[in-house]
C-alpha cells in the first residue's frame, strides 16, 4: 500500500515539474495547457478517487509551492474542480466516451477558472490590494482558446489511450446457440 502511495507521489512530482517547466515554456498559447487537469479527468475515469484525491492534494500542494501566488490557491481551485468533476461522473455520465472526458474538461476547467479567480479576488479584496484583473473582451477570449486546446489536448490523449490500452476496447456479446 505504501509503495503505491509513494510511486503516485513520485507521478505527481513527475507531473507538476513537466508542467512547470516544459509545459509552460511551450510558444503561443499552448502554455496555457493544463496537463494537470487532464490528468485528474483521466485518472476519474480509470482510476478510483482515492487516487485521483492524492494526485490533487500533491500538485495542488505542489504548484503552490512553486508559484508565487497566493498560498493554496491551486490547492483550493483543483480540489473544488475535483469535487465537481467526480459528482458530474458519478451522477449524469455513465460511460468512458469522449463526450464524457470532453464534458468533465469542459465543466472541470470552468470550474477550475472560476473558482481561481474567486479566491484570489476575495485575498486581494482582505488584504487591501489591487485587483488588477480586466475582465474584457480579450481576457475571455484568451480563456476560450484555453479551454478550446485543452479539450484538443484531451481528443488527443482520448485517441492516443485508446490505441494503447485494452480499457477502452469494444467487445461483443455473442449469443450461444444451443
Amino acid at each position: 500500500m505504501y509503495k503505491k502511495i509513494f510511486f503516485n507521489l513520485f507521478l505527481v512530482f513527475f507531473l507538476v515539474f513537466f508542467q512547470i517547466s516544459f509545459v509552460s515554456a511551450l510558444p503561443f498559447n499552448l502554455s496555457s495547457l493544463n496537463l494537470i487537469l487532464i490528468v485528474f479527468v483521466f485518472l476519474l475515469e480509470l482510476k478510483d478517487l482515492k487516487t485521483t484525491l492524492i494526485w490533487v492534494l500533491g500538485s495542488g500542494f505542489l504548484i503552490d509551492i512553486f508559484y508565487f501566488h497566493t498560498a493554496g490557491v491551486y490547492l483550493l481551485s483543483f480540489f473544488i474542480s475535483f469535487l465537481f468533476m467526480s459528482f458530474l461522473l458519478r451522477h449524469f455520465f455513465t460511460n468512458r466516451s469522449l463526450y464524457s472526458f470532453l464534458a468533465l474538461i469542459f465543466f472541470g476547467q470552468i470550474i477550475f477558472k472560476i473558482s481561481y479567480y474567486s479566491y484570489r479576488f476575495l485575498i486581494d479584496f482582505i488584504m487591501r490590494k489591487n485587483f488588477n484583473y480586466i475582465f474584457n473582451l480579450e481576457f475571455f477570449k484568451n480563456e476560450f482558446i484555453v479551454l478550446g486546446i485543452n479539450i484538443l489536448a484531451v481528443t488527443i490523449f482520448f485517441y492516443f489511450f485508446i490505441y494503447f490500452s485494452s480499457n477502452f476496447k469494444p467487445v461483443f456479446l455473442f449469443k450461444r446457440k444451443n
